[in-house]
């Protein structure tokens, strides 16, 4: 570092502080070192001062502060065929270049004669370098620490807190130490007249003394405005304008009558930041405090300067950014014209803005569009279903084709309050209204409603519909809605067709969504190779970030986990199902909390902390009574989950009564069943309906544990040659995707029996044999919680069981007696019995051991 001083001029009009203990993380000798910060945040001056100080000497220096005509990914290639020490630079990287950071880990992983130091906003596969041994100086780490702020303080001539003039802490605490405000505040106080007496009095000529209590931050900042732009003649007031934008171009300046040279000139004082492509940020504080202070000068401005804001950024492109103008100024008609252009996209990336607009426009002050009220009922959480011929209409009448008013069966009207809806006139407004219905209707758990209304609006969803961002949202929906519903197949095809909209109209939001939800499609089904390709290519689609981005992370969050799963990579599936505690409380996604429920559920029978994951699942169904009912798929699912845990923790009794034997029982409950019938001893029966799921599905999951089961129940009766051949169908199915779950879920040592067996002639193929024998000797299946090769179940006569619960509160076998009408000796006959069937020898172990086998309820 320079030792003359403290302070480096870097031709910027504020000064730059040495800052030790993030110029020490520059000079760690990592492959690969990213600055990650937002404007204002320092990254860019840190770099350059770290240069400065002869960070790169003894190096060859490469530096990228924008896009090489060839393009990065051929330049990195240059860079890294020249043997020479080099020490690489790339500044302010943008999101959404996955080529470009694929080939920057490349370089920084494969080359070790180059060091690369990145500068970036955030948004890019680079800013969690430590997975490759890289080091990361995010956001908190360039926010000036108060002992900072002082030091500058005192470098740029201020008193410090001690002589009561410069309140610094305070300083750098409102404004939580963003570099660019700090440094923007002290060095307008002080080159109000170039000395710390002079920026104190100036501060209070401003706004009265400078003092911790008198919120300090303002009068320090009207002093900095005040030495950059009085000189020059020019208003403060109008820097205060130009703060209501909150990204700042030539076009929003002459909107709010500011010049280009006060622009500039504000980017030279520190108090604007710009980047390359023309835009300006004040600090967020900066701006609060400037537009605050508008506010009180010039009220009466507020209004027009937010109309013409909201004119400008909508002729550029930037409906959200136009809407928030719009509101702020109370203009519901320009809101409502934003809103009704823009839907999709605002509710795919501005889903709080939309909302907001919708709860402060006063009624009948937005345009009377079928879809804007539609839009507005949803959410709001209104949900119309009034029809009264005259003109107005229910959700219903207005998705059917053409405006039939037929209602279908099963739809309360008592759901929510009636509401008048315009019927609508266009393809795009029934797409509206359908939608909005359909949304409605699932998210308070009528399902069957929300399919009826889904299917009579199928004929709108044609790819080739004008309305492709709203086919693109509608078929994203009735994908989920068909996925809640259990039905994989139409669920994957409607994704499918959302994701192909979406990708046509360049909606990013829609498209992870899409490939989100239908990674979670195959990962159910068991076609791990397909999850993960929709996986990776929502990956190569650049986040949208937001709230909404957060929101729907649940979806595929849960497929990634189903798929480690599937592959036994247990720690993986943790930590991503760790990452769902936040997110499970938002209501967007919580119609998916079933999916993670079992996700969870079969986690826990693979790791072995079965007791603790199986009362949380019985609390979470219990939680969702309204959306668990049974016949739904979300509640087989969990049944099926439920059963899992208990045979696993070796209880046979709740297991089976768990899954009752019945004729129509679902595919995944009839394995279950036939597992559980085949731990329990009922081999033929389990095979019997292993055999029928087996010839009947569809999904690979199903068919492979199937299969498996048909092989153990097949040893289990002596034909070793048949269950060879199961065994071997299975393992075909499952090892080109990786699918290792279903043979740690029944007794290994049985399968590696059945794989040992010798080849017969008419048998499967030595090929076929040698995947089974793979999956059964990988280590993945070794380190899973063993599950038990056999259930007990206890079965008790009736009168037994009148006894036993009579035990639970009557201690005298002469009470128990005389309450049955038998006498004491019968009643000692029947307890002894119980005791010998429970394996226990007196009477509170019995209880204790019926509780636990679901022999008796609380």
């Amino acid at each position: 570092m320079d030792s003359a001083g403290d302070v480096h001029d870097l031709g910027r009009a504020a000064p730059v502080l040495d800052r030790p203990r993030l110029l020490g993380m520059l000079d760690t000798a990592a492959p690969l070192t990213v600055v990650r910060g937002p404007l204002g945040a320092g990254a860019g001056v840190l770099v350059e001062q770290w240069l400065a100080a002869g960070g790169a000497d003894g190096t060859r220096l490469v530096r990228f502060d924008e896009e090489p005509a060839e393009g990065y990914v051929a330049a990195l290639q240059d860079v890294r065929a020249d043997p020479r020490p080099t020490t690489l630079v790339l500044a302010r990287l943008r999101p959404g270049d996955p080529h470009r950071d694929a080939a920057v880990l490349a370089l920084a992983g494969a080359a070790p004669h180059v060091r690369c130091v990145v500068t970036t906003r955030g948004g890019t596969l680079l800013d969690v370098p430590s997975r490759r041994d890289g080091v990361l100086i995010g956001p908190e780490d360039l926010a000036f620490t108060v002992d900072e702020a002082h030091r500058l303080a005192r470098l740029l001539g201020l008193d410090d807190d001690a002589a009561g003039r410069m309140p610094v802490a305070a300083v750098h605490g409102r404004v939580r130490g963003w570099c660019a405000a700090v440094v923007a505040i002290l060095t307008g106080a002080r080159s109000t007249d170039g000395s710390s007496a002079g920026g104190a009095e100036a501060g209070r000529r401003a706004g009265g003394p400078v003092s911790v209590d008198e919120s300090p931050v303002e009068p320090l900042l009207t002093a900095a405005l005040d030495a950059l732009v009085a000189p020059d003649g020019r208003s403060a007031g109008a820097v205060g304008r130009l703060a209501l934008a909150d990204e700042i171009d030539e076009a929003t300046a002459r909107a709010v009558a500011v010049d280009r040279s006060t622009v500039q000139l504000l980017v030279r004082g520190g108090l604007l930041e710009a980047d390359d492509d023309g835009l300006a940020t004040f600090a967020p504080t900066v701006r609060r405090l400037l537009v605050a202070r508008l506010a009180r000068t010039e009220p009466d401005l507020h209004h027009d300067l937010h109309v013409r804001l909201a004119e400008v950024t909508l002729a550029s492109g930037a409906r959200d950014r136009a809407l928030a103008h719009a509101i702020l100024a109370e203009e519901w008609d320009q809101a409502s014209t934003i809103l009704q252009d823009g839907m999709v996209e605002l509710m795919c990336h501005r889903l709080p803005l939309v909302q907001r607009v919708i709860e402060l426009a006063p009624p009948g002050r937005m345009h009377v569009e079928p879809s804007m009220e539609l839009l507005r009922s949803f959410l709001v959480g209104i949900l119309p279903v009034h029809s009264d011929r005259t003109g107005t209409g229910t959700v219903l009448d207005v998705v059917a084709a053409r405006g039939s008013d037929e209602m279908p069966g099963g739809l309360r009207p008592d759901v929510a309050t009636p509401v008048p809806v315009p019927v609508p006139e266009t393809d795009r407004d029934r797409i509206g209204a359908a939608l909005a219905q359909v949304l409605t209707l699932r998210t308070l758990g009528h399902v069957d409603e929300a399919e009826e209304v889904a299917a009579r609006s199928e004929h709108l969803l044609r790819l080739d519909a004008e309305a492709l961002d709203l086919v693109a949202l509608a078929r994203l929906h009735w994908g989920i809605l068909r996925l809640l519903r259990g039905d994989l197949v139409r669920a994957g095809q409607d994704l499918r067709a959302s994701a192909r909209a979406a990708r046509r109209t360049g909606i990013d939001f829609l498209l992870r969504n899409a490939c989100g939800d239908l990674a979670l499609v195959h990962a159910l089904q068991g076609d791990l190779v397909a999850a993960q390709g929709w996986l990776d290519q929502l990956d190569a689609v650049p986040p949208a970030g937001g709230e909404l981005e957060d929101l729907s992370r649940t979806g595929w969050t849960v497929a990634r986990a189903l798929v480690a799963l599937g592959r036994l990579d247990l720690a993986a599936a943790e930590d991503l199902l760790a990452e769902l505690a936040g997110a499970e409380r938002l209501v967007v996604r919580e119609e998916l909390w079933a999916f993670v429920a079992y996700a969870r559920a079969e986690l826990a029978v693979l790791r072995g902390d079965r007791v603790g994951a199986l009362h949380a699942l019985e609390v979470e169904v219990a939680s969702h009574a309204d959306t668990c009912r049974p016949g739904s798929f979300v509640r087989d699912l969990l049944v099926g989950a439920r059963a899992d845990l208990l045979v696993a923790l070796g209880d046979g009794n709740r297991a089976r009564d768990a899954v009752e034997d019945a004729a129509d029982l679902p595919e995944l409950l009839r394995l279950r069943r036939a597992r559980i019938d085949l731990l329990t001893g009922d081999v033929l029966a389990a095979r019997t309906q292993a055999v029928r799921v087996a010839h009947a599905t569809t999904t690979t999951r199903h068919r492979v544990s199937a299969l498996l089961l048909e092989a153990v129940a097949e040893h289990r009766l002596g034909q070793g040659a048949a269950a060879l051949v199961a065994a071997s169908r299975a393992a075909e199915l499952a090892h080109p995707q990786g699918l290792v779950q279903g043979f740690a879920q029944l007794p290994t040592d049985e399968l590696r029996a059945v794989a040992a067996q010798p080849l017969t002639p008419g048998g499967p193929t030595p090929h076929a044999v040698g995947l089974l024998r793979d999956l059964l000797e990988g280590q993945a299946i070794d380190q899973v919680a063993a599950v038990p090769a056999s259930l007990t179940v206890v079965e008790l006569t009736e009168r037994e069981r009148a006894v036993l619960t009579e035990l639970v509160s009557t201690p005298s076998l002469d009470v128990v007696a005389a309450r049955l009408f038998v006498s004491p000796n019968t009643v000692k006959s029947q307890v002894r019995s119980l005791y010998r069937k429970l394996g226990v020898h007196n009477r509170d172990d019995a209880l204790v051991t019926a509780y636990r086998r679901g022999l008796l309820h609380a």
